[in-house]
């Protein structure tokens, strides 16, 4: 049986017990691994705006249409239909 090795988390720095001794684990979860890899923009991708179509970063795995806010909102906004009545009456 392989002895298990203790490291500290690049994260949080917390001390954990390594699973796997020859594969190079560097975080104590999957938690601080993700907020790792959202901090340092490893899966950021260039989107283009739905609305203004301006370019802007996103994250791959939480994509977003609009670059802001008010674009958001400007696109939830819808042109008013105004209503004739044809004929005489």
């Amino acid at each position: 049986m392989v002895a298990l090795r203790s490291g500290n988390c690049e994260r949080c720095g917390k001390a954990f017990e390594k699973k796997w001794p020859y594969h190079p684990q560097r975080f104590c979860s999957g938690s601080c691994k993700t907020l790792h890899r959202r901090d340092t923009g490893v899966d950021d991708i260039e989107v283009r705006c739905a609305q203004c179509g301006e370019t802007f970063d996103c994250n791959r795995y939480r994509l977003k249409k609009f670059c802001c806010e008010e674009c958001y909102k400007r696109s939830r906004i819808r042109p008013r239909v105004t209503l004739r009545r044809i004929g005489g009456g």
